[in-house]
């Protein structure tokens, strides 16, 4: 995603108009127009129906995640749009629930040289959301849930598995 004079773009995925297809767009942050039916852009209306999400890169600096002794992770399903199920385990103050929305920073990459880390924000539209869980995690452990078992394995990149493995 580039990144230029200060400018964040956004990158938005959106179902085609034909059968399977799949659309991107890249937009800078200023021209997207978040509602209650749907995203605009510019002079161009998507309703939520076609939105399959969209995302931006955050970056910060902050205490490596294996120094937090107690974590509050939220679990959240995702409808894939294929059939199967997208599993991410995120740290509670990187979830956010709106509205017609729900929104989450997704691990991207670590520049040690720069002594920060690269989110990606990932929101999604409620339709794709099967469920999301808060879970109290004692030494960075995740808590296993067997009724899930088996499904996140084909997690996106910079998504956490059940096993507290990431991609």
């Amino acid at each position: 995603m580039a990144r230029s004079r200060g400018i964040v773009d956004v990158r938005l995925r959106l179902r085609g108009l034909g059968a399977g297809e799949e659309r991107r767009i890249e937009v800078p942050l200023v021209e997207l127009e978040v509602s209650e039916r749907g995203v605009a852009v510019g002079a161009t209306f998507y309703p939520w129906r076609r939105v399959i999400d969209y995302e931006w890169e955050v970056e910060e600096t902050e205490e490596p995640e294996h120094l937090r002794a107690r974590q509050l992770i939220v679990r959240v399903l995702l409808d894939d749009l294929q059939g199967g199920i997208e599993e991410h385990l995120v740290h509670a103050d990187r979830f956010e629930v709106g509205p017609w929305t729900l929104s989450m920073l997704l691990s991207e990459r670590v520049e040690p040289e720069a002594g920060r880390a690269v989110f990606r924000r990932v929101t999604v539209p409620w339709h794709r959301v099967l469920e999301y869980e808060r879970l109290v995690s004692e030494g960075g452990g995740i808590p296993a849930r067997p009724d899930v078992e088996g499904f996140g394995a084909e997690a996106l990149p910079g998504g956490v598995r059940a096993d507290g493995s990431q991609d």
